[in-house]
């Protein structure tokens, strides 16, 4: 509640416009979940969610490991253990979409406990009531253990982005990037994969963002074009334009085409 702030006029001064964006931020803090799950609704094609994005994100998953393995960016990373590491942790990458049904292949597998509402009660206490739920589903994250796959994400779902928590590892992608022209569900699987699969491949990518287990030689000859302060995004991209093409969905060229 701590992000809700009081209208800076008096109550008799507040405007239609002023109490409607006060109503409305409260919403936004206290039922973000069901927020995600309008959006996802809204933006994310069922065809693509269901049919196409989880046989892409195996083989783009797969391809991304061997890159790291054996491809022509493996030079990246000094060990072949850690190059093993890295591999086997690009295999392991789970990806959730912000806002998918819950139990749904991309969506949090934990199920949000509803509070129990009446036709009596007022805002205040619909609000009160709906904190209290929201505060015991994120407090019973941390308390069991549970892995950061199921936690909400980290920024509006509305956002055209997407990231990796190395840690887990567990990539979200979210609504807002679901979208032309990175999806359409009118689009063929080859734009599909140099799209929307570049940026899955990429997030899986960043496995290899642990710049203590690279190749000082190696990064300094495969990034040359790149500024340091880039290097591990540029790794990221290079790594994902070189499992795409190895898929055998999309050419070299048609890559260059689509990311750009």
């Amino acid at each position: 509640w701590s992000f809700l702030t009081k209208p800076a006029a008096a109550l008799y001064e507040t405007t239609p416009t002023q109490a409607s964006k006060t109503c409305w931020d409260a919403a936004l803090v206290a039922f973000a979940d069901a927020l995600d799950r309008r959006v996802y609704d809204k933006l994310v094609p069922e065809r693509v969610a269901s049919n196409m994005l989880p046989s892409m994100i195996s083989a783009l998953k797969t391809a991304v490991s061997a890159e790291i393995q054996s491809g022509r960016m493996s030079s990246l990373i000094a060990s072949s253990s850690s190059r093993s590491s890295m591999a086997q942790d690009a295999l392991n990458v789970q990806f959730k979409i912000a806002g998918a049904p819950r139990t749904s292949t991309f969506g949090r597998t934990r199920v949000f406990t509803r509070p129990s509402l009446t036709s009596k009660d007022g805002a205040l206490l619909v609000m009160l009531k709906q904190g209290k739920a929201v505060f015991l589903d994120r407090m019973s994250l941390a308390l069991d253990g549970s892995s950061l796959c199921e936690h909400p994400p980290l920024f509006p779902s509305t956002e055209r982005n997407a990231y990796l928590l190395t840690a887990a590892p567990c990539s979200m992608l979210l609504p807002g990037i679901l979208v032309a022209p990175f999806v359409s569900d009118r689009f063929d699987e080859e734009s599909l994969y140099g799209r929307i699969g570049f940026v899955v491949a990429h997030e899986a990518a960043h496995v290899t963002s642990k710049q203590y287990w690279w190749s000082a030689s190696g990064a300094a000859t495969l990034l040359a074009n790149y500024s340091s302060s880039t290097w591990s995004e540029a790794a990221a991209d290079l790594v994902a334009a070189e499992a795409l093409v190895a898929t055998g969905m999309v050419s070299s060229e048609k890559v260059c085409d689509h990311v750009s």
